[in-house]
Formats: C-alpha cells, structure tokens, sequence
C-alpha cells in the first residue's frame, strides 16, 4: 500500500493553480462518476490515482495507486466535501483539425466566457445533443480549471475543446454565424439553419470585434410576466442546442 510523499503531496496541491497545470500538463479529477468514466472511456490519460484508505477499490489498474487518510486526501481536494477518490491526469491530445462540415451540423463559440461552471455546463449541453467540437477564444477560461472539469460531469472526455481565435476559424463563405443577443430576432419564430453560433461574455455580451462576422443575431424572449434581468448564458445555450437540434430529432 503505497502513500503519498510530501512532494507529492505540495506538487498535486499545485495543480489548482492553471499556471501548473498548464506547465505540467496535468490536471486533477476528482469523484468516483468522474474516475469511473475516464477508466472506461480514457484510461491512458490517468497519471496517478489517489485513494481514501477506508474505500474499496477493486478495479485493476496499471498506474500508480496511492491510499491516503482522510485528512491528507481533505487538504490535496479543491472540494469542501471531497470524494473517496481523485486522480492526477495528462491532458487530453490537442486537436488540430479544425473542420466543422456546417452544412448538416450546428456548434458554438465562445467568446471570452468567465466562469467555469457556465464552461463545464456548456460542454455538458453540447455532449447531449451530439455536438462533438466546440470553439472558444483564447480568454475564455481554462477546460482544465477544476470546476469546469466537476461541472462537466464527464462530457470533456466526449467534447473537443479547441482554443482558437475567431478570425483563424476554418469557415466556408456558406457558413451562417448567428451570436445570441437581447435584441435579436425572436428565436422561435426563425427558420434556423446549420451553423456557428457565438455565445458572449457573460456581462458583456460579444466582443465588439466578432461583430462584423455575425449574420443573424437571435434572441430567447422571456414571457409578458417575467421580471427577470437576463439569462445565464450556459442556460442560453441550452435552450439554443434544443432549437437548432430540433430538425434533426423530430
């Protein structure tokens, strides 16, 4: 039964920060659903795993295997209530293709979005509805941020994420890009076509420069009752995928 060293120890603590991570390229996953899906979907990428002592665990692996007590396992978590389980992981093989075929298909960018729930929930969204390559500008935060990894809830392993700036987007003349906007046509009363769909920052909306690609600004109207300011914008986007996947699941 092996443990973790205290330098082990200090350098998993430093993959909380993105500057490790990304200088690693490594990054923590933590929770039994999420070790469960990359041991069946992508065990390759799996570094270390790293155990509670009181939690049985009986799957074979070839990686390291570290049993640790509670209280160590407490101060190695980014969660206030941490799992029985987490595991270090290499990152995921960098995409370079950068085709998207948008004559049957729909995807989004994102542009500079903030938070890494609303990233983690977006890469769920796309999962469930068959979206396998998303775009986000190079601000937008980080895949590997331990919240967009938790709020994923798995769906990272199945959705290329591809860090790029908009203007270097393979896109054909053909290709529609739509942006949602307060002020836009009203989403469900528009003949929606396959294409590239921007999604803004989350207070302020799409860069003033990605304007001028934009072809169709949408927008989701809110019932007569509402008092409601706005939407979340991983709310939007769901919302979005429902309408633009409508043809092909009807």
């Amino acid at each position: 039964m092996d443990s973790l060293s205290k330098n082990q120890i200090k350098f998993i603590k430093s993959l909380h920060q993105k500057k490790q991570r990304q200088e690693h390229q490594l990054f923590l996953i933590e929770g039994e659903k999420l070790v469960n899906e990359v041991l069946r979907d992508k065990p390759e990428i799996i570094e270390w795993l790293i155990i509670k002592k009181n939690y049985a665990f009986e799957k074979e692996i070839s990686k390291p295997v570290y049993f640790i007590d509670d209280a160590v396992f407490a101060s190695i978590s980014t969660l206030s209530t941490p799992p029985p389980i987490m595991a270090v992981c290499k990152f995921l093989p960098h995409s370079t293709d950068l085709s998207i075929n948008f004559n049957s298909t729909f995807s989004f960018y994102l542009d500079n979005i903030n938070d890494p729930g609303n990233l983690g929930t977006i890469i769920r969204i796309c999962d469930w509805f068959g979206i396998s390559k998303i775009h986000c500008s190079p601000n937008t935060v980080e895949l590997y941020n331990p919240k967009t990894i938790q709020a994923s809830k798995g769906s990272f392993l199945r959705v290329n994420v591809i860090y790029i700036p908009f203007e270097k987007l393979n896109l054909s003349p053909q290709t529609i890009v739509y942006a949602a906007d307060t002020k836009g046509t009203n989403i469900y009363q528009t003949s929606l076509k396959s294409g590239l769909i921007i999604l803004g920052n989350e207070a302020n909306g799409i860069s003033p420069s990605l304007k001028n690609y934009v072809h169709q600004y949408l927008t989701i109207p809110k019932h007569p009752n509402s008092k409601a300011e706005s939407l979340n914008v991983a709310m939007s986007a769901a919302i979005i995928a429902s309408e633009f996947s409508r043809p092909f699941l009807l």
